[in-house]
């Protein structure tokens, strides 16, 4: 494939909005109102002294919600988050922090183990990965007690960030990972790599063609017809192929082929199979544009899979936000449609026009 895989797929993606069909109102009236005395019988959860509950992971087959915060992860009961409850306590080691310290981090906010993944591995255990003080580490849960298997701690670089303010994502498909996180300490290499199985480790160039500045969000798997199975991944990013002064942050759909083994030469233990494409969820008429992707779900399977992003954009002196719906089939003809290439000679980005590559950039590569 060569370098091919660096061209960038630039065609938009359409959101829910149009320019015949919009109504617009920036103070509707909610859909549902609940008043506060009726939350009073909501069932509620909290741990003293724990803080950051920001991973969280549905296990609607045994009714379980699993949480991981900082230096703590809980098993809650579905049904009654308030009961039940199970407690791993998951602490970066008193040298670890000091060592985080002596780097220059803060130890009031940065030098714990933030919980940052935690998915199911197996029928018997999960998998978790946490920021351990900026050297980050990953484990296996055992279901059966809840038990954290700490004397088999893996290496957590390229699975976890190291700061846990990064943007991160990931997911286990048949046991193996695939990350979109920061590499390094400093927090300047941006990877979307896959480790954790029987297959090679595959990863991205630490190149702003592949990726510049990500905020990463979410991650999903998509089942295709004749082993073409892929992972999108979605982020924002600055982006380096707009003709303008500035550069502009975006929001960015990625994808990789699950089956990918790399390249013969230049993109040997690299993605062949990486694109991505401009996420567009705007209002034409009004001239707002939501370039920042906050979150996204993925509803349905396989090819008739729909993407729901939430974005958010500054319009005059006010934040507003936006839920835009994507079909896979419009993702698909996007990056199937026409795209820009860098110019090593100009060092910029320019549409390509020239005869289309065998294989075509992007295309599956695998055993």
């Amino acid at each position: 494939m060569g370098t091919a895989c660096l061209l960038l797929m630039l065609a938009v993606l359409s959101g829910i909005f149009s320019e015949t069909s919009l109504c617009l109102n920036w103070d509707p009236v909610p859909r549902k109102t609940i008043l506060f005395n009726n939350l009073k019988d909501i069932k509620s959860f909290s741990k003293i002294g724990v803080f950051n509950y920001t991973t969280l992971t549905l296990d609607e087959e045994n009714k379980r919600l699993y949480v991981g915060a900082r230096e703590a992860i809980f098993a809650l009961n579905m049904t009654d988050v308030s009961q039940n409850s199970k407690l791993i306590v998951w602490e970066a080691p008193p040298e670890k922090k000091a060592e985080c310290i002596q780097k220059g981090k803060n130890n009031q906010s940065e030098c714990f183990n933030y919980i940052r993944f935690l998915q199911r591995y197996n029928e018997t255990h999960m998998y978790t990965c946490g920021t351990y003080a900026f050297q980050p580490k990953c484990s296996y849960i055992s279901l059966e007690n809840f038990t954290l298997e700490d004397l088999v701690l893996e290496d957590g670089k390229g699975k976890c960030p190291y700061d846990p303010a990064k943007g991160h994502t990931g997911l286990i498909v048949d046991k193996e990972l695939y990350s979109a996180t920061f590499n390094n300490f400093l927090g300047t290499e941006p990877v979307i790599l896959r480790n954790l199985g029987q297959h090679r480790v595959m990863k991205t160039e630490y190149l702003p063609s592949w990726l510049n500045e990500p905020d990463f969000v979410a991650s999903t798997f998509v089942e295709g017809n004749w082993g073409d199975d892929m992972i999108y991944f979605f982020f924002s990013e600055r982006a380096v192929e707009l003709d303008c002064d500035n550069e502009q942050v975006v929001a960015r759909v990625a994808r990789v082929c699950k089956g990918d083994v790399g390249g013969a030469r230049t993109l040997q233990k690299k993605w062949t199979s990486f694109l991505k494409a401009r996420l567009l969820c705007s209002i034409p008429h009004q001239h707002v544009h939501f370039n920042k992707v906050q979150a996204v779900f993925a509803l349905g399977s396989g090819q008739e899979t729909i993407f729901f992003g939430i974005f958010q954009a500054r319009w005059g002196d006010v934040d507003v936000s936006a839920v835009c719906r994507y079909n896979l089939a419009d993702i698909t003809k996007v990056f199937n449609g026409p795209f820009k290439e860098f110019r090593e000679s100009a060092q910029k980005w320019g549409r390509y026009t020239g005869q289309i590559p065998t294989p075509r950039p992007g295309s599956v590569s695998t055993l």
